[in-house]
């Protein structure tokens, strides 16, 4: 929604994307405030450093937490987890401490492996 609304958008709001919104903001009610803030995860021509320790830390956070458990967690399950899989997997140099927490899980106890079918 927050896409829709955002300013300067080349694409107009067609009939269908006004009644979502419309709809949304009904069920919303009076007394909330919607939130139509969108936070961008995609490739960005900014330095991604602040946005690798974002997504070190929470696919730390996804491992502790599986580990916690006593469960196992495949790679990209926990960079989806975490939030950051789509960004990671279209240029992972660009995120180095992202790829030192991924290598870590790849090498513990913690990772699920793939089995090939017999």
């Amino acid at each position: 929604m927050a896409l829709m609304v955002r300013p300067h958008s080349m694409h107009p709001v067609i009939p269908v994307k006004h009644l979502i919104f419309e709809t949304a903001l009904a069920l919303h009610g009076p007394s909330e405030t919607p939130v139509l803030d969108h936070v961008p995860s995609g490739l960005s021509a900014r330095p991604a450093e602040e946005l690798d320790k974002r997504f070190a830390k929470a696919v730390m956070a996804v491992v502790r937490d599986h580990l916690q458990r006593g469960e196992r967690v495949r790679v990209r399950d926990a960079l989806t987890l975490a939030g950051c899989w789509a960004t990671y997997r279209h240029d992972r140099a660009r995120f180095p401490r992202t790829q030192e927490v991924v290598w870590a899980l790849r090498n513990s106890q913690t990772r699920a492996r793939m089995v090939p079918r017999v």
